[in-house]
Parts: structure tokens; sequence; C-alpha cells
């Protein structure tokens, strides 16, 4: 943060992104050998593509016994010895449904290899890819990491706050801490310095805004008595909301919380009582979306 600018969160540019098949594809590249059997090979593979296909949309058992029947055929076949066998699976592998290679029906040492070669492709996706889209969500991306007051905050959770019983999408938030935790109580009371970044997904009117502040306060226990001067500061700051509009609420320890509207910083509320009772709305025990508070809690 400098002077008065803080960086808002980059919302992802229409540019397509990769599919999971295509990633699984190159990512299985890597563990696997490219295959170059001979030709009775390939013949073999394209018999099965129909039921590979077939088999994303939920039929398992032609897959596993198209690849059986292909096993079982060439069993007979001494020139095509084993090496040949298990390049045909391993290209087989990187073309079909990860739940495939798992249910073939082929046993041996040789499947045994392919299984554990897939197991290791999806735990890659599986970790790598989650650190990637881990501040994305809905179109929205989130920083990993911010820097406040020379202190590097990182990425506790993102999640999507949905209202209503057509669980309508209205914001996605970041909640950013000095050290990361799981613990609501902990983010709640804790003298560190923490930041909420929320995104909108679609219009919002200041009033159903401010009031849906001043429920979350008062179902969360909010002494509203002693808060009502700050809150009522507080909710003079708040405007009608865009799509793609921002809204940021940032505290600094023996400063207060910082509010920064559409990028403008509106000014700063102080005390650590407020604080407590604003990020309870997201935190408390009676937070306003229990699916939110938990992905922002990172589980």
């Amino acid at each position: 943060m400098r002077g008065n600018h803080v960086a808002a969160p980059a919302v992802l540019s229409s540019m397509p992104r990769p599919s999971l098949l295509s990633l699984l594809r190159h990512v299985a590249a890597i563990f696997t050998r490219r295959a170059t059997g001979p030709a009775h090979e390939a013949n073999a593979r394209h018999a099965c593509v129909s039921a590979s296909a077939r088999a994303w949309s939920g039929r398992r058992g032609e897959t596993k016994r198209c690849t059986r029947r292909w096993w079982d055929a060439h069993s007979s076949h001494p020139q095509r010895d084993l090496a040949t066998k298990t390049q045909w699976l391993r290209k087989f592998v990187a073309t079909s449904p990860a739940h495939s290679v798992l249910e073939i029906g082929v046993h041996g040492p040789v499947v045994r290899e392919v299984v554990m070669r897939r197991v290791l492709v999806l735990l890659f996706i599986a970790f790598f890819g989650r650190t990637a889209a881990a501040g994305k969500l809905a179109g929205v991306a989130m920083p990993e990491s911010v820097t406040i007051e020379g202190k590097t905050l990182v990425l506790n959770g993102i999640g999507i706050r949905k209202a209503t019983i057509f669980n309508v999408k209205v914001y996605v938030a970041g909640f950013y801490l000095e050290t990361k935790s799981r613990s609501a109580d902990e983010i709640i009371r804790s003298e560190q310095v923490k930041r909420l970044d929320m995104v909108l997904l679609r219009d919002v009117d200041r009033d159903d805004i401010v009031d849906v502040w001043r429920k979350g306060l008062k179902k969360n226990g909010a002494d509203m008595a002693s808060l009502k001067p700050r809150f009522d500061q507080f909710a003079g700051w708040m405007s009608d909301l865009k799509e793609r509009d921002t809204l940021t609420f940032q505290y600094v320890p023996g400063r207060g919380v910082t509010v920064v509207l559409k990028g403008q910083v509106k000014g700063t509320i102080g005390g650590a009582d407020f604080a407590t009772a604003l990020f309870s709305i997201w935190f408390g025990r009676n937070p306003a979306d229990d699916d939110l508070k938990n992905a922002l809690l990172g589980k």
C-alpha cells in the first residue's frame, strides 16, 4: 500500500484456458515414454477409441472389456512382447479417462506400473493444479500475497458469497493474513494485519449492503450501542455497487479498519472492537454464509 492506493484484485482475461484433459495429457507425457510401437498397436488402440469416448459418459465397463480383449488377443503372439503391450497401455492411458485405467481388467506387473504412473500424474495435477488456481474463482483472480505496512500477507482462502434459497452468487471474497490460520476465533481476535477483498459478481444496492452488515453484526453479538457512531460513519461510505466493483476491509493493529471502495480509500474506523465485530460477519458463530466461511478458512 502506497499512499491512498490499494491494489484491487485483478479480473481474469478472456484468454481460453486449457482443459483438464489437455493438462492431463501434457503431464502424462512427463511420466510416460512416447509410444513408438508397430502399426498393429495403433490399429488395436483405434478399435478402442469409441469405447474410450463412451467411458467419459459413464460406460466404464466397455473400456474395460475393450482393453481386456486387445490384451488377450495379443497374448498368443510371442513377437508382441511385454514391452509392446506396455507401450500400448501407456498410450491408451494418456488419452483415456482417469478412472478407466484403475478399472482395467488386466492384471500383472505391467498394469501395476501403468496404474502407479497414472497415480503419480493425478497427484502431480492435484498438488500443482491446486496451487496454481488457489487464487482464481468465478473469473476473478486474487493475488497469492499482498504487502501492507511492509508486511507480507498470504491468501488464507477464497470463496463465493451466495444469497437466497437460489444460491445467487453475490461476490468473490479473498482473505489475507500474516500467518495462515484455520481457526475462526483466532482470526477474529488476533492482533495481526488482515485484509478482506471482495469483487462483486452482480449489482447490489447501497441499502442492501448496509442492511447485510448491520444484521451480520447483530447476529454475532456485537454491542451495537457502542458501535453505532462508528457504524454510521462506516455505512455512510457505502454506495451502490456494480458487477466487478471492488470493496476492501483492511485492518492494521493500532490504527483500525480502512475501507477501500472501488479502489478509493474512504477512511479508517478506529478500535479493535470494531474490527472484531466486522470480521465476525464472515468468521463468527453465525456467519452470513457457512460455505464462504469455510472457504476463507482454507477448508
